[in-house]
């Protein structure tokens, strides 16, 4: 969806976008071990980590263009995420 222009402006018009940034190797570690990766995310299951750093670093700067807020979330657990991303939301919210 974020390749398309018309859903980048809708996905930003209408919510709030975080981006969960990870590296190429990361994202491909974990395809890896998910099972359904293959069956749920084709585009990303059958050229390895070349094919994730290839569509990560065509979708990057999209992603960056459309996210209000970005979290990096390599050696963090999913509570550290929710909190940072709690955080920001709590900070966003006009008074």
């Amino acid at each position: 969806a974020v390749e398309f222009e018309t859903n980048r402006v809708r996905i930003r018009r209408y919510g709030t976008v975080v981006w969960l940034e990870a590296p190429a190797e990361d994202l491909w570690r974990r395809i890896e071990r998910d099972p359904q990766s293959s069956r749920t995310r084709p585009d990303l299951a059958g050229g390895g980590l070349e094919e994730v750093r290839a569509v990560l670093n065509r979708r990057a700067p999209l992603y960056a263009a459309t996210a209000h807020f970005a979290v990096r979330v390599i050696d963090r657990t999913p509570d550290q995420v929710a909190a940072d991303i709690e955080a920001w939301l709590d900070a966003a919210r006009p008074e």
